[in-house]
């Protein structure tokens, strides 16, 4: 009898032991689960910060460029006052030498041009054109009427002429001359940018979008469609660059269904402008015109 009260009040905590050890596995499960959702945001912030980053070090270097080499110094001048005497020649084949060498030490710029206001002429590294038939005349004009500082575009189309296939990229502009408020304008192919995400992101579970200040895809990989739009699909995380305005979002790649780990809410964050630049060694681009 005694033996049996034994079994019996052992039996009677059974069920209590095995409550007690699902609850440990399932604890268990719950903090590996968490663990691996936190560091999988971790991951995704730091990749895409560093993504941002880059993109604005790259521009800004850029930038840093065409004031310090080009601006300051009034590089363009003979150019612009070759254009008041009505006389060609020399200067022209010199300026687009200059352009070709600007653009060979700065491999993320697809095209750049100088716009001369008095005769309405355009001097590209590979050709000379007039403005009437130029391609991209809508947006000069609309860059000479422009009030306060030049920063970097959003998504836009550039054709240099009024037929043929037209690029997508973003574009810079300057000052070139003060006198004449002639201007020099920098375009960076949004298939540049792509290669450059391309080279930090290389997951194919995730998209990473490069997004313009009003929401405009720019570019990105793995992205549903490679058509410049409004992208309305929830992302994993974003980060808005202080420097361009540009967001660089992250979310699942089409085909690949969402984890729990990358089911996430989006955070934003704020990158501070790019301040270090990596310095080009590079020949003087102060060429005499």
């Amino acid at each position: 009898m005694r033996k049996n009260w034994q079994n019996r009040l052992l039996l009677s905590y059974l069920p209590v032991f095995v409550t007690m050890v699902l609850s440990l596995i399932l604890v268990t499960v719950l903090a590996i689960n968490q663990i691996s959702t936190r560091s999988a945001v971790n991951s995704n912030e730091t990749l895409i910060q560093n993504i941002s980053r880059i993109i604005d070090d790259d521009l800004l270097q850029i930038e840093k460029t065409m004031d310090n080499e080009v601006v300051i110094p009034n590089l363009f001048e003979p150019f612009y006052r070759q254009g008041e005497s009505g006389a060609e020649g020399l200067s022209v084949t010199q300026a687009s030498n200059t352009l070709r060498r600007i653009a060979a030490n700065l491999p993320l710029i697809q095209s750049l041009y100088l716009v001369r206001p008095e005769d309405g002429f355009i001097q590209a590294s590979d050709r000379s054109a007039s403005l009437q038939g130029f391609g991209d005349k809508a947006f000069i004009l609309e860059m000479q009427h422009k009030v306060g500082r030049y920063t970097w575009t959003g998504a836009r189309t550039y054709n240099p002429s009024s037929f043929g296939a037209s690029i997508p990229v973003v574009s810079l502009v300057r000052i070139a001359d003060p006198v004449s408020n002639g201007l020099l304008v920098i375009n960076v192919s949004a298939e540049a940018l792509q290669n450059k995400i391309a080279l930090i992101a290389r997951e194919k579970n995730r998209s990473i979008e490069l997004l313009d200040q009003e929401g405009l895809t720019i570019t990105g990989i793995n992205l549903p469609s490679p058509s410049i739009g409004k992208t309305q699909q929830e992302a994993m995380s974003q980060t808005t660059s202080d420097y361009t305005g540009w967001s660089v979002r992250s979310k699942i790649a089409p085909g690949y269904s969402s984890s729990p780990q990358q089911r996430l809410a989006v955070g934003r964050h704020r990158t501070a402008p790019a301040a270090r630049l990596r310095l080009l060694d590079r020949p003087d681009l102060q060429t005499t015109l």
